[in-house]
């Protein structure tokens, strides 16, 4: 069996047969349950043995080989105002939001109700927020409201000349969410993919994953698994935690 690059013990051939194991369940059950689609994601969800400090203000782009972005969304900017300046910028960048609001409008504006906050994150499919405000986003836009949406929240350099180039390529990939805990879920594709799409995803993704939580210590990894938000997970890699392990992340951390 042949390990996936930079994972050591983690078998490509045991990740193919979990990916077919999923697309199975998927296609026998949609049919049958409603709630079950094809197209509500492949998730990636990562344990590790313990917990490192990291830096939680900002997501971390997660780079993968098959585009996330789906054709026809609808797309909003949390911007840090909306006044007539921001506007022609985004005018010359040649890239028509779907809608633009501001990160105040949630604090003092349109969108502080709570129902108002459930109706846009309902609304709309993909959100994207200027990074020279993302510090503010869980004070001003809250905890509820980040967690309703679809997807996370894409932080993206509004200054940069080429913002349509920019907001395209942060839509193509994924991100991880780091929350202070030992695990993460990261959605690296659906079931409209390939299965080879998916996997291609999954040998992408899963490195920088584990990088990012270990700091890059591959041996601080607990176990990986994959699933549908309606299957149970599937293990494709799992290890047991040593004294070694918990003396190597103290002096990491």
């Amino acid at each position: 069996m042949t390990d996936i690059p930079k994972c050591p013990g983690l078998k490509s051939e045991q990740v193919k047969k979990a990916i077919s194991a999923l697309r199975q369940w998927v296609n026998k059950n949609e049919e049958e349950d409603q709630l079950i689609s094809s197209d509500a994601g492949f998730y990636v969800d990562v344990s590790v043995k313990t917990i490192s400090a990291h830096e939680a203000t900002k997501a971390r782009r997660i780079s993968v080989k098959h585009s996330l972005k789906e054709e026809g969304i609808s797309v909003v900017l949390i911007a840090k105002n909306t006044e007539e300046e921001t506007l022609k910028e985004l005018k010359k960048a040649n890239f028509v939001f779907d809608k633009i609001v501001s990160v105040k409008d949630f604090k003092v504006g349109e969108y502080r109700p709570f129902e108002a906050r459930r109706k846009l994150s309902d609304s709309y499919d993909r959100f994207v927020v200027d990074d020279r405000i993302i510090h503010l986003v869980p004070q001003y836009v809250g905890k509820t409201f980040t967690k309703s949406l679809k997807y996370p929240m894409v932080p993206i350099d509004i200054v940069k000349g080429n913002l349509k180039k920019e907001v395209e390529s942060a839509l193509h990939d994924t991100y991880l969410n780091l929350n202070g805990s030992n695990k993460c879920s990261v959605k690296i594709g659906d079931f409209s993919m390939k299965d080879s799409e998916l996997y291609e995803n999954f040998e992408s993704a899963v490195p920088a994953i584990c990088n990012i939580m270990t700091k890059n210590q591959w041996s601080q990894v607990q176990r990986v698994d994959v699933r549908h938000p309606r299957t149970p997970s599937l293990p494709v890699y799992y290890s047991l935690s040593t004294e070694e392990d918990y003396k190597t992340a103290s002096e990491q951390s």
